[in-house]
């Protein structure tokens, strides 16, 4: 866009320099010195009364540059346009694999239905997802029987996770800038627990602070009691909405801790291929701790760098990343993987 604002600055400019010499010209005529006297006089006369050709000349300028400056606005804009189309140009993902090393990693695949996430596969396991008629997933199972349920209120937003075949449930309640989330689950021994949490929100409804507000438990042994918590996490974003920095304090006299992520400027494709699931699911899913690493699809940009790990990667023409290998920080690496697309 830069590039293209600079080019047609400069063509603006060369006409606008153009059209002056061609007037210069006009005026002088000749390079005769007596000739230039005279043209000194002449334009004195003409500075202290304007001639009507000169009026008209004037005006023609101002029309040319009306249009040019017209022609920098649009061009830009349209670079602008062609910017956002590469953005939001969507490949969906089929496989992630490391074919050195498939029995300790598994391949992850993927499969879509009308541009939806419908099954994902780890080695032989799978988990599929169901969706109602507003794009809103309602349903979750895996290939052992077990699944979730999701509730939506009458304004389309999440309220509630049920777990099939039990108690468990999450559920949000819905205030100006935050969410309040209550979880409640059982153990074993006729344990349960129920936790209360807060979600503070920005102008853009993103996640910018959780805080850990209570929790009771209690089993058959031992009555119920009530803990108040102090823990919370914070969260920055850049302007693509990636997520740059956490700042975490788990009990309150533990220390304050920052994990500070860096990232490409290329696509991330388990963001295109979770989109669907995280907008329907992204208050519920992640009111614990808001994730920071690609495989949960809330960063459009991939992580080049979390904490003490390195991440590179291979790109193919439309920004796409084909190949990475992670680095951790104790000298170890990942291996080789490489991403397969449905084109």
């Amino acid at each position: 866009m830069q590039t293209s604002k600079f080019c047609v600055y400069l063509l603006c400019r060369q006409i606008l320099l153009i059209w002056l010499c061609e007037n210069q010209k006009k005026q002088i005529q000749t390079k005769s010195f007596g000739l230039v006297r005279n043209r000194k006089s002449a334009d004195f006369q003409a500075r202290t009364k304007p001639s009507q050709n000169r009026w008209q000349k004037l005006q023609k300028m101002k029309k040319i540059f009306i249009v040019l400056i017209t022609l920098f606005f649009s061009c830009s804009n349209n670079d602008e346009n062609i910017e956002n189309e590469i953005i939001t140009y969507k490949k969906y993902v089929k496989s992630i694999y490391n074919p050195e090393r498939p029995d300790l990693f598994g391949n992850i695949n993927f499969e879509y239905s009308n541009n939806r996430l419908s099954k994902t596969f780890l080695g032989e396991n799978y988990t599929k997802y169901f969706y109602n008629d507003k794009n809103q997933l309602i349903r979750a199972e895996d290939n052992y029987g077990r699944g979730v349920s999701y509730s939506y209120d009458s304004s389309d937003r999440i309220i509630k996770r049920e777990e099939i075949g039990n108690n468990n449930f999450i559920e949000l309640k819905y205030e100006q800038g935050k969410i309040t989330s209550k979880r409640y689950y059982e153990f074993s021994n006729e344990g349960k627990v129920t936790e209360i949490r807060e979600s503070i929100l920005d102008s853009k409804g993103r996640i910018i602070e959780i805080r850990d507000l209570s929790l009771r438990s209690g089993d058959k042994n031992s009555p119920e009691r009530d803990e108040t918590r102090h823990g919370f996490e914070k969260y920055d974003y850049d302007e693509n909405s990636n997520l740059i920095r956490i700042t975490s304090k788990y009990e309150k006299n533990s220390e304050v801790r920052v994990l500070e992520l860096k990232y490409d400027d290329k696509i991330n494709p388990y963001y295109v291929a979770y989109e669907s699931f995280n907008k329907s699911l992204y208050y519920i899913e992640f009111y614990i701790a808001v994730q920071p690493y690609n495989w949960y699809g809330l960063s459009p940009n991939n992580i080049i760098r979390i904490g003490s790990e390195t991440i590179e990667y291979e790109y193919s023409e439309d920004n796409y990343p084909t190949q990475f290998h992670r680095y951790y920080g104790n000298g170890l690496s990942s291996g080789d993987f490489y991403y397969n697309y449905n084109e």
